[in-house]
């Protein structure tokens, strides 16, 4: 039904689906601690199904890997509180999304 509702719109091609994983390590080599009650490895296998059936529709799927978590982060540590550097890597594959699709 989503995508669907993309196509009904005319978004599918400006949909870019951001799959990062949760980080299992922080960037000091610490396991991550668990949030909502799932630890990062388990989050992964879980939300990997739901990217594979999304690029199976046809949406564009940007995976990252291998993230490391930030203990500064303003929000505290979590698996998806990531060091700055993956934000910025975000940043600029969706900014150059548009022009790739």
């Amino acid at each position: 039904m989503f995508v669907d509702a993309l196509d009904a719109f005319g978004l599918r091609d400006k949909t870019l689906v951001v799959a990062t994983d949760w980080a299992e390590k922080d960037i000091d080599g610490n396991t991550t601690p668990w949030s909502m009650g799932t630890a990062a490895p388990q989050a992964n296998q879980m939300f990997a199904r739901y990217y594979d059936r999304l690029e199976r529709l046809g949406l564009k799927v940007l995976r990252m890997h291998d993230l490391r978590a930030d203990p500064g982060h303003r929000w505290g540590l979590a698996p998806f509180h990531y060091e700055p550097s993956v934000y910025a890597r975000v940043r600029e594959a969706i900014e150059a999304f548009p022009s790739a699709s």
